[in-house]
């Protein structure tokens, strides 16, 4: 990739550049960091800044999400309300982002680049030619197979995420395509698909998917019920273990060890979720922000994890076969 720069970034920056979107928000949070001057996205911003010098990184403004990467320096602004940062990212639904109901449906709505990865050369040409005296003595006809590795395959498809919008309706899908127009006339430019070229990639479209968000309440009605879960309520049931607990395996621990038909697994699952829904945590988020009680709440997040990775398997429903 170019740099320390991953392609999400790279292709935001552009974006940016050319007027497509507004700004893009990078949170130390993403890097086990609380600030821009932490090392690891302090060299990522320092990037940033010789790639693209035109961009302003603003950091000193309130309330504090992140470092904006944007045209326009936000230091010195007050109360930057979550609507307000929608705004300034271009997020379609940021006029009511505040006011989203979580006891209704939603919609998480994602803007992705598809791309594929060019074969890298099975040798180095450089290395090879010190094997020749001279250019001319070269066995010109292997020169054909210098460059390419039959062994990786051509279509090498992969896709990232430019930014995701939480919509309660799906009523803003036209502002979604109106990005994606103009992303990508602009990606399309001879010398972004020369710069993707220099990275061994090349952009193929850019994509929207539309995600219905399953309220939680929802959820713990039909636990109390003992109702059936269909594949997506169980998606969102994961997605909201793997928000509670901070380390991802713990959380895969946890929810590859539930059974949906034993009671006390259950009874665990709600309190695990109503705990989600009414995070007594969250009048002091963002935790990076208190790096001893952040480094404390992780710790006892891990050890409670553990402890009712424990608790459901105790409790698991064993069933016996007799052959007769």
């Amino acid at each position: 990739m170019d740099g320390l720069l991953s392609l999400d970034i790279i292709i935001n920056c552009i974006l940016v550049k050319e007027g497509v979107r507004p700004a893009l928000l990078l949170q130390p949070a993403n890097y086990g960091e609380t600030s821009g001057n932490d090392p690891k996205i302090k060299k990522i911003l320092d990037e940033i800044k010789i790639k693209y010098p035109e961009l302003y990184q603003s950091e000193n403004y309130d309330t504090y999400q992140g470092v904006l990467i944007s045209k326009t320096s936000y230091d010195g602004e007050s109360n930057i309300s979550p609507n307000k940062m929608g705004e300034i990212l271009g997020y379609p639904c940021h006029k009511n982002f505040s006011e989203i109901f979580l006891d209704e449906i939603r919609y998480s709505i994602s803007l992705g680049v598809s791309y594929h990865v060019l074969p890298q050369p099975k040798y180095n040409i450089i290395d090879m030619l010190q094997y020749f005296p001279t250019i001319n003595a070269a066995p010109f006809p292997i020169v054909e197979n210098l460059y390419t590795d039959i062994s990786t395959p051509l279509n090498n498809r992969k896709s990232v995420d430019l930014f995701v919008n939480v919509c309660q309706t799906t009523n803003n899908l036209h502002e979604f395509e109106n990005i994606k127009r103009h992303a990508l006339n602009v990606l399309s430019a001879p010398k972004y698909i020369e710069l993707f070229k220099s990275i061994n990639i090349v952009i193929d479209d850019i994509k929207i998917e539309v995600e219905p968000i399953i309220p939680t309440l929802s959820i713990i009605q039909k636990l109390i019920n003992n109702e059936p879960f269909n594949a997506l309520e169980k998606d969102e049931i994961q997605n909201n273990i793997w928000n509670i607990f901070s380390d991802d395996t713990d959380a895969d621990d946890i929810f590859s060890n539930i059974q949906f038909n034993n009671p006390i697994h259950m009874g665990i699952l709600i309190q695990l979720l109503s705990s989600f829904q009414f995070d007594m945590l969250s009048p002091f988020y963002p935790l990076y922000l208190y790096p001893t009680e952040n480094e404390m709440v992780t710790d006892i997040t891990t050890q409670l994890a553990k402890k009712i990775i424990s608790n459901l398997q105790k409790t698991k429903l064993y069933e016996f076969e007799f052959n007769i």
